[in-house]
């Protein structure tokens, strides 16, 4: 998991750099649905969650999370990224019920 200080960031400067993250960590025939994006308050257990609950026990191999300054920005984050293509779940709504506590935005390859 690769973390990162997104503090001073806005939503669409965070979105960029998790989209450049993606060309850099995708293999040839990925599509951006082939990445989830999600906002978290704690990012080792919801990887963990997703690990478990939503792959079968298999590992996710790359995952980058940027602290946002707050739930609104990582709320932002996410549905720009939607907006880009990436699989932000289901329902596809901002923050899909967020805590208020929630300023972690991830992106991961499916495994």
């Amino acid at each position: 998991m690769t973390r990162r200080n997104g503090k001073n960031f806005d939503a669409n400067t965070i979105a960029e750099l998790m989209r450049f993250w993606y060309v850099s960590n995708r293999e040839t025939d990925d599509n951006r649905n082939q990445f989830y994006c999600g906002i978290t308050n704690d990012p080792e257990t919801r990887k963990d969650t997703h690990e478990r609950e939503d792959h079968n026990g298999r590992e996710i191999v790359k995952m980058l999370v940027y602290e946002c300054e707050n739930v609104d920005i990582a709320i932002d984050t996410e549905s720009i990224m939607g907006e880009k293509g990436f699989d932000i779940g289901t329902p596809r709504y901002p923050g899909n019920g967020a805590a208020d506590d929630s300023k972690y935005v991830y992106l991961y390859r499916k495994p």
